[in-house]
């Protein structure tokens, strides 16, 4: 019998997999028709963004605080909003007064749209509820949330009252005055988390007409899901069900937790931690993976990434392993498909642990619909499923990120701002976007008047004094010590002309993995001993021997002198190429 079991596992398994690879198949060769290329939505101005929900994500830049659209356009001007509504309060002659700039995005508040409303707010007072369209549907002078199931709290600015609105705007429930405060400020399955007026830290859960239903007695709890909530006595978190009875008492020192709706249990397995190791158990609290690992992340489509002493491995649902344990980091499996990185490289495997695609991308993405974001010898670029190039198109942009839940979207970083853009399959660029790093002789960056280095007890230290009368303000710089065999690096931030620095090198490191672990880069300026080397975001320059470098200067210009090469190969024991001529090297 355990023999046929076994087959029957064995046979879906391997069909599994068959459908796996000839769904990527049929992608990959669909893709040889189209024009894949980034389509740019946005450009690079927002320091921060919410998630996708309900087709619409919200944004802040300096001055901007936005909902998008899927096509990156303005569908609701947060910021300008909230600033109509403040000038009809006080009166345009005040705003201007008290807001002579506007007011600051960093006082507003967004949320995520929930059931059709958006929720922001404005210094922590005057909350804002929209519609799809833009319309202010109600606002209210307390802090608030989002809608879940019909309804959301606010609270008085004191935190001493809270009471429940209705999607009119409405007071669904009588204020409940014993209410000290609302836990997690969002109704699950009926029932939301309330701390005790009488006794401060302990809390319990009551149902939308504001009646007990588990009385406060847990120093901590989280929202229902699937009819359990984890809560916390003596230190220890259990589970319990909406009688309030633990269904698995309290004896774990953390979980792991998806935000969304706050699941916990995924396929009814959770990951736990008990005595300081994690591993998983069921929804009984029967343990299906033993605790012996050191970090342990939730399953996803039968697979979980877990973490033995410093690596990560891959286990299944039966504990065992499909992966061993030498990644760096491992991200969670999506459509039979986890990009993992070992000594600096990302690489993608299967739900075999097979790697189907080599490490060698210094970032990498979430497939969507058979491709795949990476940033390969400095620059970003578009592959399929086979590793392959979509085509020859290469982007410069300094980070890349992808939700798995919205693989189809792209967040660029440039310039140290973050933008939107998609993966388009007929050639559609959108807006067009500038991203190409400067590039610059020393003339414009800092020059040192004095580099001195000594051995005390501790360790090596060094003093610089600075010459410069270029130094921007707030300008951060890192110094290597010497085209050598190892490299000692430092850091500091503001040293302004004729100020020194003093301090002991924080790490030493080799110089030929720094290289080639990190797609750094070289360039020089002239054939004397006077050497400018781009490495990654570091210029690194010798003067007479006392080399210096700035975070100023761009990513991946590439070194074109055949002295510089020779240099380079002499002392690092690499070479490196110009990227056919796609940057300018002065």
């Amino acid at each position: 019998m355990k023999k046929n079991i076994a087959l029957i596992l064995c046979l879906v398994l391997t069909l599994t997999l068959s459908n796996f690879q000839s769904t990527f198949a049929s992608q990959e060769n669909s893709l040889k028709k189209e024009n894949i290329t980034l389509d740019f939505r946005t450009k690079a101005e927002f320091r921060d963004w919410g998630k996708w929900s309900e087709g619409l994500m919200w944004v802040k830049g300096d001055n901007t605080a936005l909902y998008l659209d899927k096509y990156g356009k303005t569908a609701i001007d947060v910021k300008a909003a909230h600033e109509k509504l403040i000038v009809k309060d006080l009166g345009q002659a005040s705003f201007n007064e008290y807001f002579p700039s506007g007011i600051n995005t960093e006082s507003l508040y967004i949320e995520d749209f929930s059931e059709n409303l958006g929720f922001t707010s404005f210094d922590g007072e005057e909350s804002v509820y929209f519609d799809k369209d833009g319309n202010v549907v109600f606002e209210k002078f307390n802090f608030g949330n989002s809608f879940n199931e019909g309804v959301a709290f606010l609270n008085t600015p004191e935190y001493l009252t809270s009471f429940i609105m209705d999607k009119k705007g409405n007071i669904a429930s009588t204020r409940d005055k014993g209410l000290f405060g609302v836990y997690w400020n969002q109704l699950n399955e009926g029932l939301f988390i309330y701390e005790s007026f009488e006794k401060p830290g302990i809390v319990g859960f009551k149902d939308v007409k504001m009646n007990t239903v588990i009385e406060a007695k847990f120093q901590d709890a989280r929202p229902f899901n699937q009819g359990l909530a984890f809560v916390k006595n003596n230190g220890k978190w259990g589970v319990i069900n909406k009688k309030g009875a633990y269904v698995i008492e309290p004896q774990f020192d953390d979980f792991k937790v998806e935000f969304k709706n706050y699941t916990v249990f995924h396929n009814d397995i959770a990951a736990v931690m008990k005595n300081g190791k994690w591993g998983y158990i069921n929804k009984t609290g029967k343990t299906i993976v033993d605790f012996k690992y050191n970090d342990a992340d939730i399953f996803h489509e039968g697979l979980a990434s877990v973490k033995l002493e410093d690596k990560w491995g891959v286990i299944n649902t039966s504990g065992n392993i499909v992966s061993d344990f030498y990644w760096d980091s491992i991200s969670q499996f999506l459509n039979g498909i986890a990009y993992g990185k070992i000594d600096g490289k990302y690489g993608y495997i299967n739900p075999l642990g097979e790697l189907i695609i080599p490490n060698k991308f210094s970032d990498a993405n979430y497939f969507s619909n058979g491709v795949a974001l990476v940033k390969y010898d400095g620059l970003y670029r578009l592959i399929d499923i086979q590793g392959n190039f979509v085509s020859d198109e290469k982007w410069y942009f300094q980070a890349s990120k992808v939700d798995r839940n919205n693989p189809e979207i792209i967040m660029y970083k440039y310039n140290d701002k973050w933008g939107l853009a998609r993966i388009s399959r007929n050639g559609i660029k959108g807006i067009p976007v500038e991203l190409k790093p400067k590039a610059y002789s020393n003339s414009s960056t800092l020059t040192f008047a004095k580099y001195e280095e000594y051995e005390g007890s501790n360790g090596i230290f060094y003093t610089i004094t600075n010459n410069s009368n270029t130094v921007d303000d707030g300008q951060k710089c890192i110094f290597i010590n010497g085209p050598y065999p190892e490299l000692h690096i430092i850091e500091y931030e503001n040293l302004k002309p004729g100020e020194s620095i003093t301090g002991d090198f924080h790490t030493k490191i080799s110089a030929k993995n720094y290289l080639e672990n990190n797609d750094h880069h070289i360039i020089d300026f002239s054939d004397s001993l006077k050497y400018d080397i781009f490495l990654d975001s570091i210029n690194y320059q010798e003067i007479k021997s006392n080399p210096f470098s700035n975070i100023d200067a761009p990513d991946y210009i590439i070194d074109d002198s055949p002295k510089g090469r020779e240099w380079i190969e002499k002392y690092f024991g690499v070479k490196r190429t110009r990227a056919e001529g796609k940057y300018p090297s002065n």
